[in-house]
């Protein structure tokens, strides 16, 4: 797995974008610029870089954490319990089912966030 520096650059960079895009969208409407009216290829890449920038975010945030974790039960004293033994260890296959659990719920939870998202812009 690739090191801590690498996941505490990718979150945040992902999150700085985040805030960035939340900047011009909170500067568009306070000049009274709503979203749809601006050109369409200029609404599709912002929301494009906006979900890219979620997505970015959520995937490094379990490695980012999980290696923070282990390195301050490291520094604290705690490496030689199991338990940080057994993360240190597992560290991609721990992280790895984290990503599979999330990407579940979100696969399960999909058809329902769509049929939502259609019946609400029918209405």
């Amino acid at each position: 797995m690739r090191p801590l520096r690498y996941w505490l650059l990718l979150c945040g960079g992902n999150l700085a974008a985040l805030v960035v895009l939340s900047i011009i969208g909170n500067t568009l409407e306070s000049r009274g610029i709503a979203i749809d009216r601006l050109p369409a290829l200029v609404r599709t890449g912002l929301r494009g870089l906006g979900l890219l920038a979620l997505v970015g975010f959520v995937v490094s945030v379990p490695p980012t954490m999980l290696k923070l974790f282990v390195a301050g039960q490291i520094r604290i004293g705690n490496g030689g319990h199991p338990m940080v033994g057994f993360l240190q260890d597992h560290e991609t296959a721990v992280v790895r089912a984290v990503w599979a659990v999330w990407l579940t719920g979100t696969l399960i939870a999909l058809p329902f966030l769509l049929r939502a998202a259609r019946s609400s812009s029918a209405g």
